[in-house]
């Protein structure tokens, strides 16, 4: 018995095609989502934003104790206390430095997660030169005697970093004095490489991540 074949008109459908309408179904899971909150992706931008801007003020921040640690160690300038800075000092250098320091009018404090404390001693008859030195623990006191050798960093108060931001104005000192850091040394600055490079790392990433959020998503096909 002869089976009918399907008139031409009429084509079997082909099951590797999509929706014979051609729309797509919908999920019902994802229809059910409720919608994002408005103004959260403002919020995340503006926190990238101010990250990214904090970073890069932190790193700036570090310039001076970046260029100190990448200095020349080999030739230390010397300087005569009494006789003031040289001519020539220049910022950022390593000093060798002799004279007299007075207990006077110094200025005591400490740091954090650093023991002992830390003075900063007049030069004797000048009032624009001062040495900081750091005095062990258990030995500050009334008859402490500061050492007149001194070898260290030679730097404006000014731009010696937070580490010394208030100092300028207190007990007299002025905002154009100078200081030399006692024991610091440009290779025990070296912390301050890697730390500027991660801040501005951080920048870029804070930064790629921002603009990633406000860039338009391109239409998909």
């Amino acid at each position: 018995m002869a089976i009918p074949l399907p008139s031409s008109n009429h084509a079997l459908p082909d099951p590797t095609s999509g929706p014979v309408s051609g729309v797509e179904e919908l999920d019902p899971e994802l229809l059910a989502l409720p919608d994002p909150p408005k103004g959260s992706r403002s919020r995340a931008v503006g926190l990238l934003v101010a990250a990214a801007v904090a970073s890069l003020a932190m790193s700036v921040s570090l310039r001076h104790d970046v260029g100190y640690a990448l200095s020349d160690a080999a030739a230390p300038l010397d300087v005569r206390l009494e006789e003031g800075l040289p001519a020539g000092a220049v910022p950022n250098r390593l000093a060798t430095a002799t004279g007299a320091v007075g207990v006077a009018g110094s200025v005591r404090y400490e740091r954090p997660f650093r023991r002992g404390s830390f003075r900063v001693l007049p030069v004797v008859g000048r009032n624009d030169l001062y040495v900081e030195v750091a005095v062990p623990e258990r030995s500050e006191n009334g008859r402490f005697v500061p050492p007149d050798r001194f070898r260290g960093r030679l730097v404006p108060i000014a731009a010696a970093g937070p580490r010394f931001r208030g100092l300028a104005g207190a007990a007299g000192i002025g905002e154009n004095a100078w200081i030399i850091v006692d024991g610091e040394t440009p290779a025990s600055a070296r912390w301050s490489l890697p730390l500027a490079i991660g801040l501005v790392l951080a920048a870029g990433f804070f930064t790629v991540a921002a603009l990633r959020l406000v860039r338009p998503v391109p239409p998909t096909a």
